[in-house]
C-alpha cells in the first residue's frame, strides 16, 4: 500500500503556511509510503528564481516543512525552473515552483526509485 498526494498549494503566503502545517499533520499521522507532486506555490532558495531572490519566509516555511514531515526532495536532473511570467527580454522571470517530495517511509519500504523528467517547452507555464 501507497499513497500519490497531488498538492496545489495557495499562492498568499499565509494560506501556504496553513496548507504545509495542515499537510504536515496529514503526513505525520501515518505511516504509509507517500509520493508527493505538484505545484508548491514557493521556491527553496535563491538557485530556484532568476531576477530578484524569492521571499526568504516563503522558502523558510517551505524548507521547514520538508524535514518536519520527514519528507526529501525528489532529484529533477532535467530542469531548473518549471513556471515563468512569459515576458521577453529583461524582464523574463523564470522560477522552481512544483516539487516532488516522497517521505522516508517509502523509502524504507518500497523498491522504486523516483525521479522527475518533465518536458522542455519554449514557453514555461509549470511543466
Amino acid at each position: 500500500i501507497f499513497q500519490i498526494v497531488a498538492v496545489y498549494m495557495p499562492n498568499n503566503p499565509i494560506l501556504r503556511r496553513n496548507s504545509f502545517i495542515e499537510l504536515a499533520f496529514f503526513l505525520n499521522a501515518q505511516d504509509i509510503p507517500t509520493l508527493i507532486y505538484g505545484d508548491f506555490n514557493v521556491m527553496r532558495n535563491s538557485l530556484n528564481k532568476t531576477d530578484k531572490p524569492p521571499n526568504a519566509q516563503a522558502c523558510s516555511d517551505f524548507n521547514r516543512f520538508i524535514p518536519s514531515s520527514n519528507l526529501n526532495e525528489l532529484c529533477d536532473n532535467q530542469s531548473n525552473y518549471t513556471w515563468s511570467n512569459r515576458r521577453q527580454g529583461n524582464d523574463i522571470i523564470f522560477c522552481k515552483l512544483d516539487w516532488g517530495l516522497t517521505n522516508f517511509t517509502w523509502e524504507r519500504q518500497t523498491n522504486v526509485v523516483c525521479a522527475l523528467s518533465t518536458s522542455p517547452r519554449a514557453t514555461l507555464d509549470h511543466k
